[in-house]
């Protein structure tokens, strides 16, 4: 498992259209931290694309638009091919959940 920061519009794009792991998240709220490094100790071979809410504000407003999925922070979202299969937020969110949806 890896982390990797979604930076830029065509890389939200791409992801958008196939298949994707978005963790929406900020390093300034407890639960979102906790999630993150709880996530991060997942030995399955998938990369989590992060989005910082407070720092990437337009990239997390796209997710909401183009996604339907109401904000919330933290939020995981699994996207197959170009649609949401599974989202979760706050405590919901744990690696069992997540190998379940992948």
């Amino acid at each position: 498992m890896k982390f990797e920061r979604l930076n830029s519009d065509q890389m939200l794009d791409n992801l958008l259209s196939g298949d994707a792991v978005l963790f929406k998240h900020s390093e300034r709220c407890g639960i979102s931290k906790d999630r993150k490094q709880a996530l991060s100790g997942m030995d399955d071979d998938v990369t989590i694309h992060t989005v910082e809410v407070r720092e990437q504000r337009g990239l997390s407003d796209r997710i909401e638009d183009e996604t339907g999925v109401q904000h919330e922070s933290p939020q995981l979202l699994v996207i197959r091919d170009g649609d949401v299969s599974w989202h979760a937020s706050h405590m919901a969110i744990s690696p069992d959940e997540l190998r379940q949806h992948l």
